[in-house]
């Protein structure tokens, strides 16, 4: 499976499901190409109940658009919501034993230095950063770092970290894709839609 132009993460902190679907429907229908479209279900902290009714509705208003939605490590709840896939944190199980319960269904991982891009060998895709400063993440790459990190690997990398409509265009010319969760929730998804 392909992986995404437009990654969208999800924050229950930033936005109820209600909004984040509503959000969702409006980015999809401002896109040129919503098959470049995929929706990663997060919020790690939040009851695996409440993780899969947002997956089922990001499902459920995403498909016929013919965008994806994954679900951030938890593969059982992928499964069960018929998610197109998983994207795993490097603390997570290993990509191997992710294919072994999903099959052919997208697998990612996030990365942060050549160790885990090492790890991520066998991953649909990886997510870098973060390329540009983004509160509580750390010193950012930049473009020089993220490009000679992006270029020991061969699969595609997706820039994550302050990221949002104003510097999409940069980060897609050292990337495959990028990765937003403010930028979508809380700025106005249909620019961001443009912009990529």
């Amino acid at each position: 499976m392909r992986a995404p132009r437009l990654f969208l993460l999800t924050d229950l902190e930033l936005a109820s499901v209600d909004e984040i679907v509503r959000r969702a429907s409006a980015l999809l229908a401002a896109s040129a190409a919503p098959g470049d479209v995929m929706f990663g279900v997060r919020d790690h902290d939040a009851p695996a109940a409440v993780r899969l009714a947002l997956a089922r509705a990001l499902i459920a208003a995403s498909r016929q658009a013919g965008a994806r939605v994954v679900v951030h490590d938890r593969v059982d709840l992928a499964l069960a919501a018929d998610a197109d896939g998983v994207h795993l944190a490097e603390r997570s199980i290993a990509i191997t034993d992710a294919r072994t319960l999903l099959g052919t269904r997208y697998v990612a991982r996030s990365c942060h230095d050549e160790a885990g891009i090492a790890a991520a060998r066998d991953a649909d895709a990886i997510t870098l950063g973060p390329l540009f400063p983004s509160p509580g993440k750390g010193t950012p790459l930049g473009a020089a770092r993220f490009a000679e990190l992006a270029a020991t690997t061969h699969v595609p990398s997706i820039a994550l970290g302050g990221i949002d409509s104003t510097n999409a265009r940069e980060a897609l010319a050292i990337a495959h894709g990028i990765a937003v969760i403010r930028a979508w929730l809380v700025g106005d998804p249909a620019a961001l839609a443009r912009a990529v």
